[in-house]
């Protein structure tokens, strides 16, 4: 009963496997093609509306004249346009289409009606979008949904120009979208039943081919089952098996790897059943050799352990100088790093010694300087004191001067006082010229002090400017001897930068010869440990085979009593003969 059930289920696993695959993928196409379908027939739709408006476009510039409206009525030359009926029922009636003329945004003339009144829609705008697109920027306008009178419809609009080729006006075709829908729908629902009688036809067709597929593998799965009992010389299903070995399929694999499991197992269990009767044979052999190799093993273990004793202690001194040279390694990167501050310190020094060389040429030309401004200023004070004596010679004459002017005026008075009346005149002027003289003679002596403190100043100024041009000659040779000594502190420093550099260099070299010595050590010492890794597990092996040795011989019991059992076993598979 089980077997039945597991064989139903996979009929219909298999069954699933193929049909659920198909009618996703049905089930996707269909509703694919549906909306590719239905958008394709709406464009074709507006496409038939679109060549329908163009015709009538056309149609109405057959017509003579140009447009114009008197009294609320339009014509197209003498042709009324307003309520022409006539025109727009007959290119209904030709299209299938209901057809509408507008002047401005406004219908003059449609064939289409209200449903409630039975009047057509005389006098009924348009929608604003329809007037954006058509009336102010001169494009055609379709759509699927424009709502007219409370109903959808599928519209196509387009401009009507006038003979200057402003817009005027639109033509419109459209299709009650009810209509439409309902052809489209059609349609669409065909494709659907075509599609889903196609799936039911491959489901059909599936169920009978998992049926046979399933049937065959129940053949396959019994023969299997009498193999797995051990009766292998069962002839039950040899000849289905065989007609099935025929298919150029999986289940003809199936069956020819049937057959040559047959053929392969009967092989093994008859060799199987020869090779028990050897197996008895080597037991005792491998008895003798077990007790001869556990005897062996002894001296050999002692051999080893002793290699793995020297491996050690390699190992181990190894390691010690791998320590040292690091430690060295160690020691030179600190005099590197030594070095590396003497290097940034000379740098230093160097930099300073440079900006302190340049500050002192600045001081010598700054001292050069001074003198020439000290010369300076000792020239001129020695001119300023002979202009003092100069200005002293002068006051002494005007002294002079005064005191003879004085005498003159003395005598004037006396010759004036003599003369009487006739000389009060020129005792006046004889009186005013003692002034003068008096006055003269005064400021000549103040001159003469002043001149005298100017004398004394400018002897004072020109000892001082002595002292301060030797003074200056001094601070001159001193900052000439200072440049002359930064000049040698510059070799100096590039002597010490030189050697600075040379112990870098030094230094990574050893550093290299360091590094290069450490490798070979860890190579060393690897190589040693893995020597001593190798001879301790040798150690460990040989101990482990001494004790294999020992039980060796117990096993070679136990393998006797298992070819006996392996014998009995073998009786299990029925073997014809």
């Amino acid at each position: 009963m089980k077997k039945n059930q597991k064989l139903f289920s996979l009929k219909y696993t298999l069954l699933l496997l193929v049909v659920l695959p198909i009618l996703a993928v049905a089930v996707i196409l269909t509703w694919f093609s549906a909306n590719k379908m239905r958008n394709a027939l709406q464009e074709e739709a507006l496409e038939g509306l679109g060549a329908s408006t163009a015709a009538m476009t056309e149609l109405m510039t057959v017509i003579d004249g140009d447009w114009s409206e008197e009294n609320g009525i339009v014509y197209k030359g003498d042709t009324r346009i307003s309520e022409n009926y006539e025109f727009v029922d007959d290119m209904k009636a030709q299209t299938g289409n209901e057809i509408t003329i507008f002047w401005g945004d406004t219908r003059i003339a449609t064939s289409i009606k209200d449903k409630a009144t039975g009047d057509r829609l005389i006098g009924t705008k348009c929608t604003d979008e329809v007037k954006k697109a058509v009336l102010l920027n001169g494009e055609d306008y379709k759509s699927t949904n424009t709502v007219i009178n409370g109903e959808e419809y599928y519209t196509y609009y387009k401009p009507l120009h006038d003979a200057q080729g402003n817009i005027v006006g639109m033509m419109f075709s459209g299709k009650a979208g009810t209509k439409a829908s309902e052809v489209i729908s059609g349609v669409v629902t065909s494709i659907i039943f075509i599609a889903l009688s196609i799936a039911v036809l491959v489901t059909i067709l599936a169920l009978l081919i998992t049926r046979r597929i399933a049937s065959n593998i129940e053949i396959c799965s019994k023969k299997l089952a009498l193999i797995a009992e051990g009766r292998i010389d069962d002839a039950a299903y040899d000849a289905e098996i065989a007609l099935m070995t025929e298919k150029r399929n999986e289940l003809g694999v199936i069956a020819v790897s049937i057959e040559l499991l047959k053929k392969k197992f009967t092989e093994i269990v008859e060799e199987l059943m020869n090779d028990v009767g050897s197996i008895n044979n080597l037991v005792g052999v491998l008895n003798t050799s077990a007790k001869g190799a556990r005897e062996n093993t002894g001296d050999l273990s002692a051999a080893i352990n002793e290699v793995a004793q020297g491996a050690t202690v390699q190992a181990q001194n190894t390691q010690d100088a791998k320590e040292a040279t690091v430690n060295i390694g160690s020691e030179i990167e600190d005099v590197a790093g030594d070095a590396k501050i003497l290097t940034d310190a000379v740098g230093v020094m160097q930099e300073i010694g440079d900006r302190a060389k340049g500050n002192m040429q600045e001081v010598l030309t700054s001292t050069e300087k001074n003198d020439a401004a000290i010369a300076a200023i000792k020239e001129q004070s020695d001119k300023t004191n002979e202009s003092a004596k100069r200005i002293r010679a002068v006051v002494e004459l005007i002294a002079e001067i005064a005191n003879q002017t004085n005498l003159l005026s003395l005598n004037a008075s006396i010759e004036a006082a003599r003369a009487g009346e006739a000389g009060k005149g020129f005792a006046v002027v004889a009186s005013e010229i003692k002034k003068l003289a008096e006055q003269s003679n005064e400021s000549s002596q103040e001159i003469n002090s002043i001149v005298d403190e100017l004398v004394k100043q400018a002897e004072i100024t020109v000892e001082e400017t002595a002292s301060l041009v030797e003074q200056s000659r001094q601070q001159t040779a001193l900052a000439e001897n200072t440049h002359a000594s930064f000049s040698e502190l510059e070799k100096a420093i590039d002597t010490v930068n030189d050697s600075a550099d040379k112990i870098n260099r030094a230094i990574g070299l050893i550093d290299k010869a360091k590094n290069s010595i450490v490798d070979t050590i860890e190579s060393l010492s690897a190589i040693s440990e893995e020597n001593a890794a190798s001879a301790q597990e040798t150690t460990a092996s040989t101990a482990m085979l001494h004790d294999a040795m020992d039980t060796l011989d117990e096993q070679a019991d136990e393998l006797l009593q298992i070819a006996q059992t392996i014998d009995k076993t073998m009786r299990y598979f029925q073997i014809a003969g």
